[in-house]
């Protein structure tokens, strides 16, 4: 048992040292934590007789105050952002919460970057247009879940008259098109 608990923890990190860290890689992380500290006081409970119940019950107590502590998702985004194929993937850090907004940060700056950018890859520019929906989802759930009133309607005419240019320019395209 414990050279599984050891083959995991292994895994963790060299999935971490080399990929980065996800929320999955942490949360699971802390889970077998909490699965080795079960497993020592289990074999405690062998060598000495004692009420092992309220060290199990401390020991999840500070698992659950350190992980309820810390910031997994500012963590993630700003010292060891996940990659894929050696490249940071921002679709990920967009996806986040907003207690990764660094990683939203970080997210946006690269999509700006690669839509500025004269030649970028069409898998670049792909990523970039799913980085910056996911971000502008995120802004919509945050403005409509903590604004104020008046920032709503604010929000809900900028997106309205957005949507009306879009479609007469739109349409406009689509006549030229069709008169050619």
């Amino acid at each position: 048992f414990g050279v599984f608990l050891t083959s995991i923890f292994r895994r963790i990190w060299l999935y971490q040292n080399y990929h980065g860290m996800t929320l999955v890689r942490a949360y699971g992380g802390f889970f077998v934590l909490a699965i080795a500290l079960f497993t020592v006081s289990l074999f405690l409970r062998h060598v000495w007789r004692k009420p092992w119940v309220y060290v199990e019950m401390a020991w999840l107590g500070i698992l659950l105050a350190i992980l309820g502590a810390a910031n997994v998702e500012n963590y993630i985004a700003t010292v060891s952002p996940p990659t894929v194929n050696g490249r940071i993937d921002y679709v990920y850090l967009s996806r986040m919460s907003a207690d990764g907004y660094q990683g939203w940060l970080k997210a946006y700056a690269y999509a700006e970057d690669v839509l500025n950018k004269d030649g970028a890859s069409t898998q670049e520019i792909a990523y970039s247009g799913m980085t910056l929906r996911q971000l502008m989802k995120r802004y919509d759930e945050l403005v409509m879940r903590y604004g104020s009133r008046q920032e709503k309607v604010d929000y809900l005419r900028d997106v309205i008259t957005y949507k009306q240019k879009y479609v007469a320019k739109t349409q406009e395209e689509f006549v030229v098109t069709v008169d050619r």
